[in-house]
């Protein structure tokens, strides 16, 4: 779930319909849910712009999964990214110029970053391995993100040029023996 930061009183969730994610408002005072409309198929990732009554999806149309920005006011949806890839998890800067988020347009599941319109889309992280889930700081000045390679699961942030990524001390490994050490033991 997500609040909106310029209508109060919304907040933003997914819920299963039919086995498909969907994106819905809900408004706090009067508890009326509702769908984000213009959308048949799956919609998620949903990220709300930090100073518009905006809100970043990503949706899947003839299988197809783009971002989309549907403006809260007139109800009005905005292709943004133009991919046959699965382009998802868009974050907003801090000042809406810019938006992250992830694409496999290259083969493998990497970070990118283009203008609030959908313009000037740039490559920015080229380590090996998947790229997820960005998200930036308060202030801009970095970008948190989960990359997994080869059975690791990292948390991090890219370094200034973007080339490779500076890990954080925090890994998960993702076998089965791997967690199993850190589970509490049984009683």
């Amino acid at each position: 779930p997500m609040f909106s930061r310029v209508d109060r009183d919304k907040v933003f969730f997914l819920e299963y319909n039919e086995e498909k994610p969907k994106t819905y408002q809900m408004s706090m005072s009067t508890g009326i849910t509702s769908a984000i409309k213009g959308f048949k198929e799956m919609t998620f990732s949903p990220a709300y712009h930090p100073k518009e009554n905006s809100l970043l999806i990503s949706a899947t149309k003839n299988g197809i999964t783009d971002i989309y920005n549907v403006n809260l006011n007139y109800s009005k949806v905005k292709k943004i990214t133009y991919s046959r890839s699965i382009d998802t998890t868009p974050s907003y800067s801090p000042d809406g110029k810019k938006i992250i988020f992830a694409s496999d347009r290259s083969g493998q599941q990497k970070l990118y970053m283009m203008n609030h319109d959908g313009k000037d889309i740039n490559l920015v992280t080229r380590g090996n391995g998947n790229y997820g889930k960005p998200s930036w700081s308060p202030d801009g000045r970095l970008i948190a993100f989960v990359k997994s390679y080869k059975d690791l699961m990292k948390s991090g942030k890219p370094t200034a040029d973007f080339y490779d990524a500076e890990m954080l001390n925090l890994v998960w490994e993702t076998t089965p023996e791997a967690i199993e050490k850190l589970l509490p033991p049984p009683l």
